[in-house]
């Protein structure tokens, strides 16, 4: 459950990384950088509640209701825009010869 109350991922994953399933912290935690409220600025006015991100970045975006919450992946972990969450750099080729990205997104 992430901190929007909703699940974000249902995915398989080591039971240390999942708290609701053994119990324990997360080692690396999500942290959210910053809710956007200016609803000009917001680019999750004309998206759907949904996970939202670019493939090899360090950052990512959630919709919900119209209000953006802004992520940033663990350390060597990168956005998969297909699997809709964080993953370890090794895992994904597509972005091994490509720096990694540090976009932040201007709203």
């Amino acid at each position: 459950m992430d901190v929007t109350g909703f699940i974000i991922a249902s995915q398989c994953d080591y039971d240390e990384n999942v708290p609701e399933c053994s119990g324990k912290q997360l080692k690396n935690p999500k942290q959210i950088l910053k809710i956007k409220e200016n609803p000009i600025s917001n680019q999750c006015i004309n998206l759907f509640n949904g996970i939202y991100g670019e493939n090899c970045s360090n950052y990512y975006f959630i919709c919900l209701n119209s209000q953006i919450y802004d992520y940033k992946c663990p350390e060597n972990y990168l956005f998969n825009k297909n699997t809709k969450n964080c993953l370890l750099k090794e895992y994904l080729p597509e972005c091994k010869n490509e720096e990694m990205l540090k976009t932040i997104v201007v709203f």
